[in-house]
């Protein structure tokens, strides 16, 4: 909240933690929180994951595997629980991140890729621990107005069955792009 601008949101603010380096300890800081909410919800009967998204300066650290398991052990949150999502360009820092994310897959979190497009080569993800893939919102709102967005979300599911990987759709904003990405057979959706 900021005292004359009112709430704002990630966007008005991200840049500028990405430049200054401080979005590691603010994307520690909401790892933290998000999994002892989580716990919390869990230990009054809630059963849904969290997920949280992770910036590609925390993915590049070594470190961040063990910001993970610490965060987990403290609040004690099952890690079958917890979705990380980063950036479709995360993988393009290629075979430093694949390690990484094989130790997080290792630990049972679930492991999402974020802002997919119909152009995104998912074949790529045959080499990675990926477990889910979200279509970019933008694409998701273009979804009424084309077929060809139509048949570019079925090729996509397509692909991303036959690599095991869950789809989502990010950013749904009414009934129709819902029974839409439904018959187009999308997993699951947000908005």
């Amino acid at each position: 909240r900021h005292p004359s601008r009112g709430v704002l949101t990630p966007s008005d603010f991200l840049d500028e933690l990405e430049a200054s380096g401080q979005i590691v300890a603010v994307g520690r800081w909401a790892l933290v929180t998000a999994c002892s909410q989580g716990a919390t919800w869990h230990a009054k009967g809630y059963r849904f994951t969290v997920s949280v998204n992770v910036s590609r300066a925390q993915l590049a650290r070594e470190e961040f595997v063990d910001d993970v398991a610490i965060a987990l052990a403290s609040s004690r949150l099952d890690p079958e629980q917890l979705v990380l999502e980063f950036s479709r360009h995360a993988l393009e820092d290629g075979d430093t991140q694949r390690p990484r994310l094989e130790r997080l897959s290792a630990l049972g979190v679930h492991l999402a890729v974020d802002d997919v497009e119909p152009a995104t080569p998912l074949e790529r993800l045959r080499d990675y621990p990926i477990d889910t893939v979200k279509l970019d919102r933008d694409f998701i709102a273009a979804l009424s107005n084309s077929d060809e967005a139509a048949s570019q979300v079925r090729a996509l599911v397509e692909q991303a069955k036959s690599l095991g990987v869950r789809v989502v759709a990010s950013g749904i904003e009414d009934a129709e792009q819902r029974r839409q990405l439904q018959f187009e057979q999308v997993s699951a959706g947000q908005g």
